[in-house]
């Protein structure tokens, strides 16, 4: 999936609430779910070690 092009819109109330609706309309619903995991296993990370799991985030985006 294409992701749109950034908007410094979706940092305000009403630009989150946008990106959202953009977002829902190009995601099938097995990404949604995925989507839902990884923010699952991410906070479940963060409960645990927040250094050891902020230092993977990091890892995975500088890839």
């Amino acid at each position: 999936m294409n992701n749109p092009d950034q908007n410094w819109r979706w940092g305000t109330p009403e630009g989150s609430q946008e990106f959202d609706r953009l977002m829902d309309a190009r995601l099938s619903f097995r990404e949604k779910i995925q989507w839902v995991e990884e923010t699952e296993t991410l906070h479940e990370r963060l409960a645990k070690k927040p250094t050891d799991a902020l230092i993977k985030i990091i890892e995975i985006r500088s890839v």
